[in-house]
């Protein structure tokens, strides 16, 4: 890594840094914030679907409950009359409360397994069993379905001396009782069950498989679970009827709310990745604004060793960028100006050199020129002397007025 590092430009090792750190930090949130939502949606789930189930009991539990109440207002009625009953008495009293009961329709009442009076009831089974289903407990109300009909029996002591048992049988009107379940909104493959003492179906609204619920609700007996029932996501909840001896098991879909769920996280990664895009662009620019001037600056290195001090670098940008570019400048000044001394070192150092070689040379010079004019003189030539005196008086001259220490040849 170390290596791999060791390649890169600051900015690009800066670009990289700041991607994985921020990548990192966003997926860490991102993470935290699904399992969150994930969380958040399971509860609103299970708080939905037993609000939903809670409220559908509430219904049914009322029904019953105005049902109960039917059947005490025909048991007290019926303790008013004159004893022993007479059946034109007891036929009375059910008509008038068919008239004011929307959901009565129709009464009879036994007694053991004879037929004492009935009111807009058609019996067509041996009333034997029902009779003793309702003496087989006689604190309670017994529902039952029968050919898409739905009655209720309860068995009660009257008479003087409360030794005559009778039954009575009430028809309700199933059609009140089917829209309590038929309003509510269940989705794909979403049923209710009603199930007696022994998890068997009595009554049922909606699409499903019966072994599949059966092997479910056998399994989570009471209480609420998350589960896959046809390839849908459900929200089971089984609880129990008060006043009956049924439970009641919903299949509520719940699909909607999973996939809600999965677009949030398809949501998040969009977002994690657009974010990833601008922090990538941010990184770019800002790597870009610190690669530009070290570019810039190492450019100015580069004429700096081809020789060129004269051109200073300017650069805007960060405090430190430019201060660096103050010090190169600097540098490259001093450096500059003392190569300029070096070089004038060097030609003074020459030129005493040159004095020096020439304070030596001249006395020469002169024994020189002066014994060649005395060798013209003996000679007789003396043009030639004469010559030779006026180029000395000349050189000598010349060298005094301009005050040069080198004469070129030409002059």
């Amino acid at each position: 890594m170390n290596n791999v590092l060791k390649k890169l430009t600051i900015g690009q090792t800066t670009f990289m840094i700041i991607v994985v750190i921020v990548t990192f930090t966003l997926s860490i949130f991102s993470l935290f914030a699904y399992r969150l939502v994930y969380s958040a949606t399971d509860d609103l789930i299970k708080t939905s679907s037993k609000e939903f189930t809670s409220q559908l009991i509430l219904n049914y539990e009322s029904y019953m409950s105005g049902v109960i109440d039917i059947s005490n207002q025909i048991q007290r009625r019926l303790s008013n009359l004159d004893y022993p009953l007479n059946n034109d008495d007891i036929e009375v009293v059910f008509e008038s409360l068919i008239d004011v009961n929307r959901n009565l329709r129709g009464v009879a009442l036994f007694d053991s397994n004879t037929l004492l009076a009935s009111s807009s009831i058609q019996l067509t089974q041996d009333s034997q069993p029902w009779i003793e289903l309702a003496l087989s407990n006689e604190e309670i109300h017994h529902f039952k379905f029968v050919d898409d009909r739905l009655f209720v029996l309860k068995s009660f002591t009257l008479g003087p001396f409360m030794n005559q048992t009778l039954t009575l049988l009430i028809e309700l009107d199933k059609s009140l009782f089917d829209a309590i379940a038929f309003n509510t909104n269940l989705g794909l493959h979403g049923h209710i069950l009603l199930l007696n003492e022994s998890l068997m179906p009595v009554y049922s609204v909606g699409d499903y498989d019966e072994t599949q619920s059966l092997s479910v609700i056998n399994q989570q007996l009471l209480g609420m679970t998350l589960l896959e029932y046809e390839t849908q996501s459900m929200a089971l909840n089984v609880s129990t009827i008060r006043g009956t001896r049924w439970m009641i098991a919903t299949f509520v879909n719940v699909n909607a709310i999973n996939q809600t769920k999965s677009e949030i996280l398809i949501a998040m990664i969009g977002i994690l990745l657009l974010m990833m895009v601008i922090v990538a662009f941010v990184s770019a620019s800002f790597s870009g604004r610190l690669n530009s001037p070290m570019r810039r600056i190492q450019s100015h290195i580069q004429k700096i060793q081809e020789g060129n001090f004269e051109e200073q670098i300017e650069i805007d940008g960060q405090i430190e960028m430019v201060k660096l570019a103050d010090t190169f400048n600097t540098m490259s000044s001093q450096i500059k100006q003392l190569m300029d001394n070096v070089v004038t070192e060097q030609q003074e150092k020459r030129v005493s050199t040159i004095k020096a070689l020439q304070n030596q040379i001249n006395p020469h010079f002169l024994y020189n020129t002066l014994d060649s004019i005395v060798n013209l003189s003996e000679n007789n030539q003396n043009e030639d002397v004469v010559e030779a005196i006026i180029a000395l008086s000349k050189f000598f001259r010349m060298s005094i007025s301009n005050n040069q220490n080198i004469v070129p040849f030409k002059k």
